[in-house]
């Protein structure tokens, strides 16, 4: 009974070990998804999640080469059918977004369109439609 007691003993440090091992990376958004990135360099969602921590940063410059990466990864990509479309989705949205803070305007409208052509019920795609089309000179 005691080998028992002491190999689950074990077993509960090596876990408690591996966990401490882990939990900076857990802390840091950043790091997670650059790891994420590193680890599975073909899933696009990690370049999507580094883009909008990028964007919420207000690095728009980083933010529009990881959604650009994500939206090579979602073309060429092999990923089940309903992930590729929503990482499709979030990518095209997010990078509109940033056509229509950087004053693109055609370019914002014509991802919005593309969107809602798929997607003809997503009304932030219509409102950042007629938000870059409002402003378009």
């Amino acid at each position: 009974m005691a080998g028992w007691r002491l190999g689950f003993l074990v077993w509960v440090c090596a876990l408690a070990a591996l966990t401490a091992w882990r939990t900076p990376i857990w802390r840091d958004e950043v790091a997670l998804w650059t790891e994420s990135a590193a680890r599975a360099p073909d899933k696009p969602r990690s370049a999507v999640n580094l883009g909008v921590l990028a964007q919420q940063r207000g690095d728009r410059q980083e933010a529009r080469r990881q959604y650009l990466i994500a939206e090579a990864l979602v073309e060429r990509g092999t990923r089940r059918c309903r992930e590729r479309e929503d990482t499709w989705v979030y990518t095209t949205f997010n990078l509109a977004t940033l056509d229509l803070i950087e004053g693109r305007y055609t370019d914002a409208s014509q991802r919005a369109r593309a969107i809602l052509t798929q997607f003809p019920a997503f009304d932030a795609a219509r409102r950042l439609e007629r938000a870059a089309e409002a402003a378009t000179p």
